[in-house]
């Protein structure tokens, strides 16, 4: 259970090798509480902002010390609702909805960060 934070746009946050890669705002439907498009919440490519960047670097950072490596992250700054390291998600998702590609970047980034060479 987590506690409900009223909020109209979430971020889905890529991070690779402890850092934000690729990110993409979900704008929620005007009746509904959940940020994922499968609860037609509508997806955009977007920006982070100084505070969002710091948050997702910091958690990054956290990340690569208990070993993951690539994880995606929702948030509403400076809440973080959900973390998916199983299976992230804003890779495919991205491809969905026609937004730029970031597979290949992201790829190399996590190699490198497990001792492969660019």
């Amino acid at each position: 259970m987590q506690e409900y934070v009223p909020h109209a746009e979430e971020k889905r946050v890529i991070l690779a090798a402890g850092r934000p890669v690729a990110q993409q705002a979900h704008l929620l439907a005007t009746d509904e509480h959940r940020g994922d498009t499968a609860h037609r919440a509508h997806c955009s490519d977007t920006f982070l902002s100084a505070d969002e960047r710091r948050l997702c670097e910091h958690i990054g950072k956290q990340l690569l010390r208990h070993g993951t490596r690539f994880a995606d992250i929702d948030l509403a700054c400076p809440y973080v609702f959900e973390f998916n390291v199983v299976n992230p998600g804003g890779l495919d998702e991205r491809l969905v909805f026609g937004l730029p590609d970031r597979s290949p970047e992201i790829i190399e980034d996590v190699l490198h960060s497990c001792g492969s060479p660019r």
